[in-house]
């Protein structure tokens, strides 16, 4: 049995080194994507502005307003920002505008450029007059250092010279956006995912007599959005040997209290790595997050484990 946990340990090791790397601030994790604090630039005829949204949601407010007879040649409005990271930007829209009611064009949508060139994602056209209002979704694959945004196209030949328009976005719930925070004995950390996925690893690691009492570890933050949060979920970890004791769990609280989500439970020793899929009701505003319990009686002093969360499109 101990020649199954020597290649373990080897790889505790490698594990506790990266962890004291973090932990030094020498090795750097994803820069979250929010919509928010990215660096918007607005280019195009007349008025135009970008908006941060003053709630809990992270969205963009994109307002053009053009009056005169430049409406009757073809007109273009860009928001645009760099991205900070790659990752895929899942997210909704509503598009609120007027372009008079003669020859009137409209036409807004969504770019990401990368290291192959520039994608589209189409969300709106119309070639008729009168008001709209219209939402929608879409999906825009974002390369860290590239830039993407949206683009909003418009033209009449009318007397009423306008064109105006709101285009809101609303990225949608992402992890790796939150702001986590830690609790527990020991070495704790939080990291996001390096690749597309929005994921968030959980780690801790305990050494000494402390463990032979009941401990805890607590990942939370608070929901920016009111959604179904379903998501896979991987638990690798080691409580020793005797008198084994793990439990890991994911909580959300909302107007109505806190509710919970089992993941996994052992009460016998060895290296243990297991996977599941789980859902959580999230409400905008109050905690959610994740609880690890464990203790051990063994004079192998340790608990230590990752738990990796993946949230599902």
């Amino acid at each position: 049995m101990k020649n199954l946990v020597k290649p373990f340990l080897s790889l505790v090791s490698t594990l506790a080194f990266a962890a004291a790397l973090f932990l030094n601030g020498q090795a750097q994790a994803a820069q979250p994507l929010n919509l928010e604090s990215l660096a918007w630039q607005a280019t195009g005829p007349g008025t135009v502005t970008s908006t941060p949204d003053s709630g809990p949601a992270d969205s963009m407010a994109f307002d053009y307003f053009l009056n005169g007879p430049a409406v009757w040649s073809p007109q273009q409005w860009t928001f645009t920002a760099t991205a900070p990271q790659t990752a895929t930007l899942n997210l909704d829209w509503t598009y609120f505008g007027f372009h008079a009611w003669f020859m009137v064009h409209a036409n807004a949508q969504a770019f990401a450029d990368g290291p192959n060139g520039r994608t589209y994602a189409p969300l709106y056209s119309r070639n008729y007059g009168d008001v709209w209002s219209v939402t929608g979704t879409a999906s825009l694959q974002l390369h860290e250092g590239y830039a993407f945004g949206f683009i909003i196209d418009g033209q009449n030949f009318d007397s009423d010279s306008r064109l105006l328009g709101n285009l809101k976005i609303t990225a949608r719930f992402n992890l790796e956006s939150q702001s986590w925070q830690a609790s527990g004995p020991g070495t704790v950390t939080m990291t996001p995912d390096s690749g597309p996925a929005d994921s968030m690893a959980f780690d801790y690691f305990l050494n000494g007599s402390a463990v032979w009492s009941p401990q805890q570890w607590t990942f939370a933050a608070t929901a920016s959005h009111t959604t179904l949060l379903n998501f896979d979920w991987t638990y690798f970890g080691f409580h020793a040997w005797f008198m084994v004791y793990a439990n890991a769990q994911a909580f959300a609280d909302g107007p109505n209290g806190r509710t919970y989500a089992p993941l996994y439970s052992r009460n016998y020793g060895d290296v243990w790595s297991v996977n599941g899929t789980a859902s959580l009701q999230l409400h905008a505003g109050y905690p959610f997050g994740f609880i690890i319990d464990g203790q051990n009686f063994d004079s192998d002093s340790r608990l230590l484990g990752n738990l990796k969360i993946t949230a599902k499109p």
